[in-house]
C-alpha cells in the first residue's frame, strides 16, 4: 500500500509587477492621448512621451508644463499602464484607418478612461485618510486606506 502526501498548493512567488516604461502618474492618465512625435511651428520634433525619472531635479514636459512634480505609480497601477503601453505600441504600428487600428485605439480610449477614473478615485482617498503624496509602495498606500 502506497502512501501519496497531498500535493502542495502552488503559490505564486513573482515579485509584483514592474513598469515597461519609465511614466510619471501623471503622463500615465494620457498615454493614448500623447503625440509620439509632435511637430512644433519651427519644425523642430519633440515627443511628448515620459522620461521620469531622468534625475533628481529633472520632471517630464507635462509636469513641466503644469508647475508639478513627477510622482511615480503606485504598484497597484504598474499592471494597468504596462497593458496600456502595450496597446500603445499596437496602435502606432497598425495601419492608420485599418480595423485593427480602429478597434486598437477603442481599447486604449476605454483604459485609459477607467484608469484615470480608478486613479483620481485612489487620489481622492488618500487625500480623505490624510496621506498629501504618492505612496512609496504598496504597503503605505495599504496603512494610509485602512486607517
Amino acid at each position: 500500500m502506497s502512501h501519496q502526501a497531498p500535493e502542495l498548493a502552488t503559490r505564486s512567488a513573482r515579485l509584483p509587477p514592474q513598469l515597461t516604461q519609465s511614466i510619471c502618474l501623471r503622463c500615465a492618465k494620457r498615454i493614448a492621448n500623447y503625440d509620439s512625435r509632435k511637430v512644433l511651428p519651427d519644425g523642430e520634433v519633440i515627443s511628448e512621451e515620459c522620461f521620469f525619472p531622468k534625475g533628481v531635479d529633472l520632471l517630464c514636459a507635462e509636469c513641466t508644463r503644469k508647475k508639478k512634480t513627477c510622482d511615480a505609480p503606485s504598484e497597484i497601477f504598474h499592471s494597468a499602464i504596462n497593458r496600456m503601453l502595450r496597446l500603445r505600441c499596437e496602435w502606432e504600428a497598425a495601419p492608420a484607418g485599418s480595423p485593427e487600428e480602429v478597434a486598437v485605439r477603442r481599447s486604449l480610449n476605454s483604459r485609459q478612461l477607467n484608469f484615470t477614473r480608478r486613479v483620481e478615485a485612489f487620489l481622492r482617498k488618500q487625500k480623505k485618510h490624510g496621506l498629501k503624496r504618492e505612496p512609496r509602495d504598496t504597503k503605505e498606500a495599504v496603512l494610509a486606506l485602512n486607517v
